[in-house]
């Protein structure tokens, strides 16, 4: 009577060599060797990928080891997309191991998050590995290429995907500051997945990043580029030329030159009249008996 071993729900921890040992009543012990080997998916791979929208998204699909170093062959893989819809883009797979179908997904969008699974059938046994897509992207109130300056704004990170235990960070990318020795620990950060701008102006304009972070570290991150535009009444004015503020400029320089030169005429004038004025009334007749007179009677007075 022989003995089987069942191993249910094997792991990649079961490969290995299993010794079957048959031990008779004379003493006789003979030995039968196996060397199990568990194909599955590397546990490296995680079940979450969180991609910006825009960008190209790239799905793990990896096994453990290669089928063909055990003379494994008929093999076959399919990707499905849960919702039932047709996926856009299919697996490359790498021919020369048959080890790695990770799905290539190009410039992908809020519709193509959701659950994606992967289903490998090795002689008729199909393992299936799911792979969740989190797309990032910014939400802008109000939406627009360019936000006038002093209006309110609002930026919030939106995630397609949620466990619960993801927390949000905002900062703005300086080029300058990137290119030179400051740290990104030293750049103002704000925590929480609203970015708000009570008053939009000049300065707030440039590179705006969402990052979410867990518990493993950073997950990804989406940027939102800030371009401002002059207000609408500042911008409903007709432009004026360079040439015309220039004459504008020069005459008011000359009119104010000759008001002062004529004013300074004036009291030239008026100090003139006083003058000639002066040396008529010295002139007239009794004008000195009458000083004289008053001198006299200023003195008797005293």
């Amino acid at each position: 009577m022989g003995q089987t071993l069942l191993i249910t729900e094997s792991v990649s921890s079961d490969t290995g060599h299993w010794v079957c040992q048959l031990t008779f009543a004379d003493g006789e012990i003979i030995a039968v060797r196996y060397n199990l080997q568990v194909i599955g998916f590397t546990e490296q791979a995680p079940s979450v990928i969180y991609t910006a929208a825009g960008s190209d998204a790239h799905l793990p699909c990896v096994l453990n080891s290669n089928p063909r170093k055990y003379g494994i062959s008929g093999l076959a893989i399919q990707w499905g997309y849960m919702a039932g819809r047709e996926l856009k883009a299919k697996p490359t797979p790498s021919y020369e191991n048959h080890q790695d179908f990770t799905l290539h997904l190009p410039t992908v969008g809020l519709n193509d998050a959701g659950q994606y699974l992967c289903k490998i059938t090795i002689q008729g046994v199909t393992i299936i590995q799911n792979v969740t897509l989190a797309v990032m992207a910014v939400i802008s109130s109000p939406v627009g290429p360019r936000i006038p300056e002093g209006s309110h704004l609002v930026l919030i990170c939106n995630l397609s995907y949620y466990t619960g235990k993801e927390h949000f960070q905002w900062k703005r990318l300086d080029l300058e500051s990137s290119n030179s020795s400051q740290s990104d620990s030293s750049r103002p950060v704000k925590w929480g997945p609203i970015q708000e701008f009570h008053q939009v102006s000049s300065r707030d304009a440039g590179i705006w990043e969402c990052s979410a972070h867990g518990p493993e570290g950073k997950l990804g991150s989406v940027q939102y580029h800030l371009e401002t535009a002059a207000s609408a009444q500042l911008a409903s004015l007709p432009s004026v030329p360079t040439e015309t503020i220039f004459g504008l400029l020069l005459f008011f320089l000359v009119a104010f030159l000759s008001i002062i030169a004529l004013v300074y005429l004036r009291r030239r004038m008026y100090s003139l009249n006083f003058q000639a004025l002066d040396r008529i009334v010295d002139a007239l007749p009794g004008k000195g008996e009458k000083n004289g007179s008053q001198k006299k009677t200023l003195q008797s007075e005293c």
